[in-house]
């Protein structure tokens, strides 16, 4: 929710096949969520094929996504956003 608000924000559009998973903290930190693996399973069968996760959670093998940890939500928006164009 929050990444979606910066880039309706900053006028930019995340990539349809990016899943963000995660729970932001009120210090803006992303907290571990429960079963990572069952929901990046998911996100794969629909075609996902990049996901961003909170970092330090323990991450399935075997995945055929591009899974990017991140550790605070600056880092997911950087992560999910396009760089702009000048």
């Amino acid at each position: 929710m929050a990444v979606s608000l910066v880039a309706s924000f900053r006028d930019r559009l995340v990539s349809p096949q990016t899943v963000i998973i995660g729970e932001v903290g009120l210090g803006g930190q992303i907290r571990p969520v429960s079963h990572l693996e069952t929901r990046l399973r998911e996100a794969m069968k629909l075609g996902f094929t990049r996901a961003i996760v909170p970092k330090g959670q323990k991450l399935p093998d075997g995945l055929d996504l591009d899974i990017i940890p991140v550790g605070r939500i600056l880092d997911a928006i950087v992560a999910a956003l396009p760089a702009a164009q000048e």
